[in-house]
Parts: C-alpha cells; sequence; structure tokens
C-alpha cells in the first residue's frame, strides 16, 4: 500500500511538473552584440547620426528579439589608436565603424584580425543593392572585408548672405578668383577660410583638396593605383599655396593649427568665418545649428583656367567585422540591416543627413534642401577618392601632421614632396598601396 502511494505521489508531481513547463515559455539568452561606432552625443555634427543609428538599433532589435546592440561610441583618434590593441587582446569589438583606407586597415587585415566579407556581398545581394565605392574602397587583394558608408564630398561652404553682401560669385573659376575674393573678405572683416590644423583628419582632407585643385585626375590615379611618382607639377605647388601663401595673407583663423574642426564649426555659424572648408558630413551642423543666414556650396576651383575640377570624395568610414565576432551571422545580419535595408537607408537620409551606399529608389524620400544642394553642385563632377583612403600606413601618419609642420616651418613645401614621395615609395616596397597589397 505504501509503495502504491508512493508510485501515485511520483507521478502527479511528474505530471505536474510537465504541466508547469509547457505553461512557461524557455527564456533565450540574449546575445550581445558589441559595436564600436564614431556618433558622439557631444558632436553636434554628428547629432543626426546618432539619433538614426539609436532608431535603427531600436528597430534591430525589435526584428531580432533574442539580441541587445550594445554600442560604445568614440572619437576617430580614440578609435584608431584603441582599435588594434584591442583585437591583438581578443577584447575587441564584433563590429567596428572605422577608417577604411589601407593606411588604417591594412595592417589590421594582414593581421588576420578582420572577416572576409567577400562571400557576403553576393549572398545578401549587396552588389545590385550598393554603390561600387562601398565596395571598392573595403577592397584589398581580391578581399572585401567591409560595407564603406557616408559617400561624402568636400566642397567649400559659404555663407551665402556674406558672399552677396560683398559681391563675390558663388562659383571660383580659378584659385586666382577665390584668392581674390578671399582678399576682399578679408577687407570686410570676415574670416576668409574656416579651417584649422589641429585635427589629423582635417589636415589630411585639407591636404587632398588642394592637391586635387591643381593635379589633374589622370596623373593622381597613376600616382595612387599605378606605381607612378608624386613630383609632378601641381603637387608643390598645392602644399605653398595652401599652407604658406595663404597663411602670410591671414586667410585663416589666427593660429590654425591649434584650431579644431568644432572651433571652426562654431567660427561659421557664428558667421565671423564667410567659408567652411568642411565636408557634407556637416550638413546635420547647418540643418540644426544655422538659423540666420543661407549656406551654399561650391567646388575647389581649379588651379588654372581651362583645366576641369577634380572633386574629392570619401567613403570615408564604414562597418567591418572582427574576425573573431562572438556571434557572425548576427553581426552580418546588423550590416544587412544598416547599411543595405530601405528602411535604415530612409533614416540615414532623412535624420541623419548623410548619404547611405543605398542605391535603390525610395519612394516618398524627403531630403533636407543641403544635402540636395551639395548633390546638385557636385552632379556629374569627376570624383577621386581621398588620399586617406588609398596611402600606406606611413603617408597616412605624415598627412596627419604634415600641414601643421608647413604652417610653423619645420618643413618646406619641396621638403612635402620628397618626405611624401619617399613614404610612399616605401609602403610600395612593402606591399602596404592598394596595387601592392597581398595576404
Amino acid at each position: 500500500m505504501y509503495k502504491r502511494l508512493l508510485l501515485v505521489v511520483v507521478a502527479i508531481l511528474a505530471v505536474s511538473a510537465l504541466v508547469f513547463a509547457g505553461g512557461q515559455k524557455t527564456k533565450e539568452a540574449q546575445v550581445v552584440l558589441k559595436v564600436w561606432d564614431q556618433f558622439l552625443e557631444t558632436d553636434d555634427a554628428q547629432a543626426g547620426s546618432l539619433k538614426a543609428i539609436e532608431m535603427m538599433g531600436a528597430n534591430f532589435m525589435a526584428k531580432y528579439p533574442g539580441v541587445k546592440v550594445e554600442r560604445t561610441p568614440m572619437a576617430v583618434e580614440e578609435m584608431t589608436n584603441a582599435f588594434k590593441p584591442a583585437l591583438a587582446a581578443g577584447k575587441g569589438p564584433d563590429i567596428a565603424y572605422s577608417e577604411m583606407g589601407v593606411g588604417f586597415v591594412g595592417p589590421i587585415l594582414k593581421a588576420g584580425y578582420l572577416m572576409d566579407l567577400t562571400p557576403h556581398w553576393k549572398e545578401r545581394g549587396w552588389n545590385d543593392k550598393l554603390y561600387s565605392m562601398a565596395k571598392d574602397i573595403p577592397t584589398l587583394a581580391g578581399v572585401t572585408f567591409g560595407i564603406g558608408h557616408e559617400l561624402e564630398f568636400v566642397p567649400i561652404y559659404y555663407n551665402r548672405n556674406i558672399l552677396a553682401k560683398v559681391g563675390l560669385p558663388t562659383q571660383p573659376k580659378t584659385m586666382a578668383e577665390l584668392e581674390a575674393g578671399a582678399d576682399k573678405l578679408l577687407a570686410a572683416g570676415y574670416i576668409p577660410l574656416g579651417w584649422g590644423g589641429k585635427d589629423w583628419w582635417y589636415q589630411s582632407n585639407f591636404t587632398t583638396s588642394m592637391i586635387w585643385a591643381f593635379v589633374d585626375k589622370d596623373k593622381i590615379d597613376a600616382a595612387m593605383y599605378r606605381g607612378a611618382s608624386w613630383k609632378i607639377p601641381g603637387v608643390q605647388e598645392a602644399i605653398d599655396t595652401a599652407f604658406v601663401k595663404w597663411a602670410k595673407k591671414n586667410f585663416y583663423i589666427p593660429n590654425p593649427t591649434a584650431i579644431a574642426a568644432n572651433e571652426v564649426d562654431m567660427m561659421f555659424v557664428q558667421q565671423k568665418a564667410a567659408t567652411h572648408v568642411t565636408g557634407s558630413w556637416d550638413i546635420n551642423l547647418y540643418v540644426t545649428q544655422v538659423k540666420d543666414f543661407d549656406v551654399g556650396a561650391m567646388l575647389f576651383p581649379p588651379a588654372r583656367s581651362g583645366k576641369p575640377f577634380n572633386t574629392v570624395s570619401f567613403c570615408g568610414s564604414g562597418y567591418i567585422v572582427n574576425s573573431a565576432a562572438s556571434n557572425p551571422k548576427v553581426a552580418i545580419d546588423y550590416l544587412d540591416y544598416v547599411m543595405a535595408s530601405e528602411e535604415a537607408a530612409k533614416i540615414w537620409i532623412e535624420v541623419g543627413n548623410k548619404l547611405p551606399p543605398y542605391k535603390n529608389k525610395i519612394p516618398g524620400l524627403q531630403v533636407n534642401e543641403y544635402l540636395q544642394d551639395t548633390l546638385d553642385v557636385l552632379a556629374g563632377q569627376e570624383v577621386t577618392p581621398g588620399l586617406s583612403m588609398t596611402c600606406p600606413p606611413e603617408v597616412m601618419s605624415f598627412l596627419q601632421k604634415s600641414a601643421a609642420m608647413v604652417l610653423t616651418n619645420q618643413i618646406t613645401p619641396a621638403q612635402w614632396v620628397e618626405e611624401f614621395e619617399r613614404l610612399w615609395a616605401k609602403g610600395r616596397a612593402e606591399g602596404m598601396t592598394r596595387d601592392t597589397f597581398k595576404f
């Protein structure tokens, strides 16, 4: 009797356990996707991008309830310095939004720290959905290691009201005409060229823009991609014009080597600087901070009359994936959403004020006037990727400081060219240029 009662009790408990278990949903283990990006709360120019990426993160987690996106925003310099050591220590993120040029990514790629995304471009349909530049820039030796983002252009933005007041054209035809306009702006009490050399990328971008204005595209392409020399007509003249001649004429904010990009932003917003030597990444700044004047965009004029325009473009940053990502599929799902979905592309444009590489038509898309104006100005122009996208590591380091070195008379423009050529040749010999890179 006792054994029979015991068996009945055990059976009841077993059934109860099954019923209880059946009524409960097993809680899935949550996947944490660690993402490092550059969208900072403290950066007014990035405010739209921050809002956009937060929206996309929330949307992604709603689509994938078992995933938590853990963002760690950091400044460009911090990312540049911290990323490789973190990967080497096994403490890197699953995904990083970083510089895409061979000068930064090359050593990391050779060390085996990045996932080969080549098959995913085909499997996920990115070849059809995204512009070719988003693949061309993050491809070395036949391996595509990322998705380039921010189809950026580098014109000169200007205060329409000030230029009209001083009676200047909104598109100078030559550098001489730009200089004549700068003289008038200076005489009228304005800073002619809003630029500062404290930030490394600001030095590099402006240097590129000036060289592109003085040198024909075919010669630039030959030096960047086909091993030709950089000792070509126009390079030294560009460096001399930007960092000797214009500095002596006081076209910049006083003591430009101590002026950071965010300080230049405020000088322009406060109408102390008549122009803003920057790129389309600052459009969100104009949308949110400029209230009392209209902003226009002009191309860097060619050095001489008759020379065609040659405009700097960037796929400035983009997404790369850690080869040791904790969950590779989730990482690719995230990239697929934020870079290759219509929903995310609309958010990038309408909320972030950035141009994503998404090329399919988006119904009902609302493009703000400044972004549209930039696109109209640049329509049909020849564009060439910036030096930071194509140069070897030691050249990139040189570009981060060399404008300031010329401005402070540490080196001459002639010495600049010699060192630039020497470091580029060294990069070729070490297999760290786009034309020589090998695994």
